[in-house]
């Protein structure tokens, strides 16, 4: 279907290139190489779809935490990816996974104060209860400031 698409814009090369199954080799290596390239040109949407289409699950989480600043769409290749067993992709996946929750996803909820978010990662990561402390007073996973905090702050309390 992609290819198609492709090929009704008339860039053929890229339609040909498609066409192939890229999760195989050679053209694993040259879609993978692709995206290296496609990374150093600064297109990282694209480099991110290479990646996933050559199955390289982790080089496109990183691409969307490090270059496209997007955690839900690293997390959602996450999800997709954890149960590919191919090659021993799941452990890997799952770490990557982990690593966004944990070193990304979490200090961006404190940062905004936000415990509905800290609790999302809390809950993927495993930690129910730590996922039920965000959301409940005194937010301790989320470091949430208090009422009189945020009054302070000009914050609208209620």
């Amino acid at each position: 279907l992609l290819a198609a698409l492709y090929l009704q814009q008339k860039q053929e090369r890229v339609a040909d290139f498609l066409a192939n199954d890229l999760s195989e080799e050679p053209w694993k290596t040259k879609a993978t190489k692709n995206a290296f390239e496609l990374i150093r040109q600064r297109r990282f949407e694209l480099a991110c779809a290479f990646f996933v289409l050559s199955r390289e699950a982790s080089d496109a989480i990183d691409v969307c935490v490090r270059y496209l600043d997007d955690w839900p769409l690293a997390a959602l290749i996450a999800q997709c990816h954890r149960g590919d067993v191919s090659g021993g992709a799941e452990p890997k996946v799952a770490a990557e996974l982990r690593r966004v929750l944990l070193e990304d996803l979490r200090p961006l909820a404190v940062r905004a104060r936000d415990p509905w978010l800290a609790s999302l990662a809390a809950w993927h990561i495993g930690d129910h209860a730590a996922a039920l402390e965000c959301v409940t007073p005194p937010y301790t996973h989320a470091q949430v400031p208090d009422d009189d905090a945020m009054a302070a702050d000009g914050a609208r309390v209620g």
